[in-house]
């Protein structure tokens, strides 16, 4: 039984590693802070250099709220790249049903630099997309603070560069978080999903995103199928957890005989 045992710790372990291909000693990350209301007086600067409230931003649709900075070597580019990607194989359009927020989390990001990376970045989306339906942001520490803080975005400055997680935050039409999406890689099917939830003020569930690793899309037929592949590594990652407690019950149980 102790071999067992040391053989489930070893594959945790290793699944483990696999999952997180390095350390984290700044404590980026997300926080899941489902429900927290983005103050809606809260006062962001767009690429044209005018100051808008959260609430003027929102304008009734749901958002997905992009943190980042616009002089990102490279993560902020892979996250953007992972969006637009989704957004083209989406049946929604922004503007129509949903809108984005791109905003920069470095204080010292000027107006004039988010207009040349929203230039830069929608050049990409093939389908045209009004100035307050997509605006790239600017704003104070102060505010930056407060954003990062209401939704659980965890960032570090380090030395001229500004450590986070990657993804982002899908608010409601009352700027409610209503879920998150995490990674480089956004399918159609998670944005959708996400939107359509917080269209209807709903928040969703730590379960959801799991689910759709599950499944794949298919642009030659412009649907999703099941990815068997993760299925497995799903179904693997649950038997372990089911072996390691099956094994502690059954040693808790052995002690208290003995006992």
């Amino acid at each position: 039984m102790k071999k067992l045992l040391f053989l489930a710790l070893l594959w945790a372990m290793s699944l483990n590693t696999l999952a997180q291909p390095g350390d984290n000693p700044l404590k980026v990350g997300f926080d899941h802070h489902l429900g927290a209301q983005v103050p809606l007086d809260l006062v962001l600067r767009n690429e044209r250099g005018q100051d808008v409230t959260v609430k003027e931003l929102l304008n009734n649709k749901p958002v997905l709220l992009v943190l980042g900075y616009y002089e990102c070597p490279m993560l902020c580019h892979k996250v953007q790249d992972g969006l637009v990607e989704g957004l083209t194989e989406s049946k929604m359009r922004v503007g129509k049903e949903f809108r984005i927020l791109t905003v920069s989390v470095d204080p010292e990001e000027t107006s004039q630099l988010a207009a040349a990376k929203r230039e830069s970045y929608l050049k990409a989306y093939p389908y045209p997309v009004g100035q307050r339906d997509w605006p790239f942001l600017v704003g104070k520490p102060e505010a930056l603070d407060t954003l990062q803080t209401v939704v659980g975005f965890r960032s570090a400055k380090l030395k001229d560069q500004i450590s986070h997680p990657a993804g982002m935050i899908v608010l409601t039409p009352s700027g409610k978080v209503s879920s998150y999406l995490q990674g480089l890689r956004f399918p159609a099917l998670s944005l959708e999903q996400a939107i359509e939830k917080a269209s209807r003020e709903e928040e969703g569930s730590f379960l959801q995103p799991v689910l759709l690793l599950c499944y794949q899309y298919d642009p030659t037929t412009g649907k999703y199928s099941l990815a068997v592949y993760r299925l497995v590594q799903l179904l693997g990652c649950a038997t372990v957890l089911l072996m390691m407690a099956a094994i502690f019950f059954w040693l808790r149980r052995e002690r208290r005989q003995r006992a």
